[in-house]
């Protein structure tokens, strides 16, 4: 027997063993690769999971600031058209009050005896036309700015609400 003849078998067997040792490294490796796939898959999901629920918490806290911006805006509209409303029935009570005082002041005229007079005279010949000229002018500056006022109370409460029901809700 030739050398080659005596160290086949044991070249065989070292063949053998080294295949089996580079398989049970490469099994071990493919284990190993899969274990940490499924951990990054499980990452993964769990990250996925916390994104998909701090979005929809977001959307709910922007749907919860909409409505109170919203809740505010009609308040406040309601609240300009009672100040509008109210404006108007004073106006009218105003005009009223107006007329009753020129028939007054036209019946305080005739009454003196001098019936030509009422028709001609201007409001800087009679003092009660005079007053009466004032306070038209009075009231109709007084109506301009309670008007601006409501107007600007009610903006004001409104923007003071809505910044009241943003910070309650961070």
């Amino acid at each position: 027997m030739t050398l080659l003849g005596r160290i086949a078998p044991y070249l065989i067997v070292l063949v053998l063993v080294a295949g089996a040792l580079f398989g049970a490294y490469h099994f071990g490796g493919s284990v190993a690769d899969a274990n940490w796939q499924k951990l990054w898959s499980d990452r993964d999901k769990t990250d996925a999971d916390a994104r998909d629920k701090a979005e929809a918490d977001a959307r709910a806290q922007e749907q919860q600031r909409q409505q109170s911006a919203e809740k505010v805006q009609r308040d406040a509209t309601q609240k300009l058209e009672q100040a509008r409303t109210d404006a108007a029935g004073a106006n009218a009570a105003a005009d009223g009050l107006r007329q009753r005082v020129q028939e007054i002041l036209h019946a305080a005229s005739s009454a003196r005896g001098n019936p030509g007079s009422a028709g001609s005279c201007t409001p800087g010949e009679n003092p009660g036309n005079l007053l009466a000229v004032v306070l038209d002018k009075s009231v109709q500056r007084n109506r301009e700015l309670a008007a601006v006022a409501d107007t600007a109370r009610v903006k004001g409460l409104a923007c003071e609400a809505a910044y009241d029901a943003l910070v309650k809700l961070k």
